[in-house]
């Protein structure tokens, strides 16, 4: 079945009441008749549309107060990284799980690229020199 509006789902199960077929509805709405027949059978009888229904599959190993308490412990360098984490709580979770999630909550592992240290007299140097050329125009920039 494939993923619908609730405007959609409306318009689906309000012509199937007033006695249009499955292959009527799924040709004016743009579906096919299976995916009509699905939602008329779940919302037979409802008016919410936006309701979703329950979630089918394997339950996640890894949950939502999981992944708090591993960036918590990322933040608070109790652990360096994924393995660390995994070591020490997660045994029976696999590291890319762990990744998985730390990516989701926008936790990304790369390396941090090293800046110069800009002190006061850097940043006065900087503003002097802005101001000595403030007032160049494009033929002068052009002599450089």
């Amino acid at each position: 079945m494939i993923c619908t509006s609730p405007t959609k789902r409306a318009r689906i199960c309000h012509m199937k009441a007033s006695g249009a077929s499955n292959s009527e509805v799924a040709a004016q709405i743009g579906v096919t008749w299976s995916t009509v027949s699905k939602i008329y059978r779940w919302y037979q009888g409802t008016t919410d549309y936006c309701a979703v229904g329950i979630k089918t599959g394997r339950p996640c190993k890894f949950t939502l107060r999981d992944t708090r308490f591993a960036a918590w412990q990322l933040a608070n360098t109790t652990t360096h990284n994924v393995a660390d984490l995994k070591r020490q709580h997660f045994p029976d979770v696999s590291a890319e799980t762990i990744c998985r999630r730390m990516r989701e909550i926008g936790l990304m592992a790369r390396v941090r690229h090293k800046k110069p240290l800009l002190t006061p007299a850097h940043c006065q140097k900087q503003l002097e020199r802005a101001l000595a050329h403030q007032d160049w125009t494009v033929d002068d920039w052009k002599g450089i």
